[in-house]
């Protein structure tokens, strides 16, 4: 009644906004802005960039309080804030930058909206369904505001096929798994309050609503999915509410993604990972030192030390910037950067000294002992490739140089130093893998050994130990990859073939590192250089660490392939 006689035929009235107060819903302060020539409170245009809103922000938590922090807005805060009229430019009032809601943290607890859409006549008797719902569940309402809506009746999923109130509603929650199916319930059940007053909601946020749900609000649905459908038969225009409604996708492969144990991934893992591998191609350098005949006493093992940190410092940037905070896994390349670290420093203070003392015995050509050393430092480089390396059997290879009688080729010094030294690297390697082992099969699961993708071909695609489809429809195929090493040399084998990706493990985006010479480049679309990193035992090259999109990455493989450089690692997330 109120808007009616004051708001709607008000032709002065430029915005209007009422907020129902929580937790009673039994009160609405309406704001209006008109058009006036009064003189300006304010007389800045726009709101500044670096504007902070600290009183936003304050008065926002002392709102989550729960009753005692709403009963101080309603009866304190907002008489304060709307005691005086003030008069500011419109654009001013547009300004408002999102950073005025953004909470410090979304890791245990988040704001999120909802809106329903509910007929003018219909309000009085919807608002204590609301009330009751709300109450009953106690769900954290922090406003309620309620704007006027004109009625559409030209687009199929129109929220209002009448005029309407919209009640925006802006809630606060818990982000673990249990808090958002208690969500879902309420939801639901607010969905029930909607439909029993002809009323309708706002599709673009969770779509928590069942199927029966949506066509009853929404009754133009199948004249929209049938249009949807002729002219996107493929439908490559999708988003997780046509995946739920879309009866034209209810048995595309799309659809039976969801069924695949494992198949989703996080994205951020992608990026993570790479410090991680990092640990798995020092190695590799070791190894190919060791084998190239080197002195092991020269090999750089404080700048090891610092690219570990550097690619762990770059990762942690990149996704502080676009993910949301993975704190178990940061403090996993934590706990592997300072493991490494240690062993690196007590292997520079010894190859520094005694390792150099005992260097200057030695003699151009290689023991047997010292080529054993370099065949088992190849075996672990080659083994954690594809596997954990606390499974790495140490103890076998350690018996292996030691099974032989002492070799006459080479410094008699030497060859035992290096004896004694890989012992007792690899007895005490043998004995702190043991203990992981047993620490990982008593507090953690299994973990997920297929990465899972979503393709398009007209090829056959012959199955391996490494690879199997797992669904088919048309020229659709889910295929399950084997992850780590395998997954890397399955795809650069699979860029022979007629095909296009769409995703992986649910993502459009992926790591891929190439070892190049430092005066080459790679240009290919959809792939961006994300940093350099250094091979520490070689000058003339680089490893380049780039984001590909999924669906250039097989295009990419084979440029690289053809430009002769190293797919050093994919990484699987």
């Amino acid at each position: 009644e109120f808007f009616s006689q004051h708001i709607k035929k008000n032709k002065a009235v430029v915005f209007q906004n009422g907020d129902l107060y929580p937790p009673n819903y039994d009160e609405v302060i309406n704001i209006s802005w008109h058009e006036t020539d009064k003189e300006l409170t304010e007389s800045d245009r726009i709101r500044p960039n670096d504007e902070n809103y600290w009183l936003e922000h304050q008065m926002i938590e002392v709102v989550s309080w729960g009753k005692g922090g709403k009963w101080i807005r309603r009866n304190v805060v907002d008489p304060i804030m709307y005691n005086t009229q003030k008069v500011v430019w419109r654009n001013n009032e547009a300004s408002y930058n999102v950073q005025e809601l953004e909470p410090a943290s979304r890791e245990k607890e988040t704001y999120v909206l909802q809106e329903y859409f509910i007929p003018v006549n219909n309000i009085e008797s919807f608002v204590p369904k609301m009330r009751d719902i709300y109450q009953k569940h106690h769900v954290n309402v922090i406003n309620v505001s309620l704007r006027h809506a004109l009625p559409d009746n030209e687009a199929y999923l129109s929220w209002a096929n009448q005029e309407v109130f919209a009640f925006v509603i802006y809630y606060q929650q818990k982000t673990d798994a249990d808090a958002k199916e208690k969500v879902k319930l309420w939801t639901v059940e607010m969905t029930d309050a909607i439909l029993s007053e002809n009323g309708s909601w706002y599709l673009p946020y969770q779509p928590h609503a069942s199927i029966e749900q949506f066509n009853q609000g929404f009754p133009n649905a199948p004249k929209y999915f049938e249009i949807k459908n002729r002219l996107d038969s493929a439908h490559r225009f999708t988003n997780k509410l046509l995946d739920k409604y879309n009866p034209y996708l209810k048995d595309r492969i799309t659809k039976k993604r969801n069924t695949v144990d494992g198949y989703f991934r996080s994205e951020e893992q992608t990026i993570l990972t790479v410090p991680e591998w990092y640990l798995v191609f020092n190695p590799k350098e070791y190894a190919d030192y060791l084998q190239a005949g080197k002195d092991p006493s020269d090999f750089p093992f404080y700048p090891s030390i610092q690219e570990y940190w550097s690619l762990y410092d770059r990762s942690m940037t990149l996704v502080s910037e676009a993910y949301p905070e993975n704190e178990e896994y940061k403090t996993m390349l934590q706990i592997i950067g300072v493991s490494v670290t240690l062993e690196y420093g007590v292997k520079i203070l010894y190859e520094n000294t005694v390792g150099q003392l005992f260097s200057l015995f030695a003699e151009d050509i290689q023991s047997a002992e010292e080529q054993q050393i370099a065949a088992a430092q190849r075996a672990y480089s080659d083994f954690i490739y594809h596997t954990a390396w606390y499974k790495f059997e140490f103890l076998p290879w350690v018996g292996k140089v030691w099974e032989g009688s002492p070799s006459s080729d080479g410094s008699f010094l030497r060859q035992w130093e290096r004896t004694l030294l890989f012992t007792l690297e690899f007895s005490f390697k043998a004995f702190y893998a043991q203990l992981l082992e047993w620490a990982a099969s008593a507090t953690y699961e299994p973990p997920v050994e297929d990465i899972f993708m979503l393709v398009t071909t007209n090829d056959t695609i012959p199955e391996t130990k490494d690879m199997s489809v797992i669904l088919e429809q048309d020229t659709s195929k889910i295929l399950g990859l084997t992850r780590w090493g395998a997954f890397t040399e399955t795809l650069k084998s699979m860029s022979a073939y007629d095909i296009d990706i769409n995703e992986i493990s649910g993502n459009d985006e992926i790591v891929v590192s190439l070892i190049m010479q430092k005066n080459q480049s790679l240009n290919e679309p959809g792939s961006e250089l994300l940093y350099t990193s250094r091979i520490v035992t070689d000058d003339s090259s680089q490893r380049n660490v780039y984001l590909v999109d999924v669906t250039q990455l097989i295009p990419l493989l084979r440029s690289a392939q053809a430009s002769e450089m190293i797919i050093e690692h994919i990484y699987d997330y």
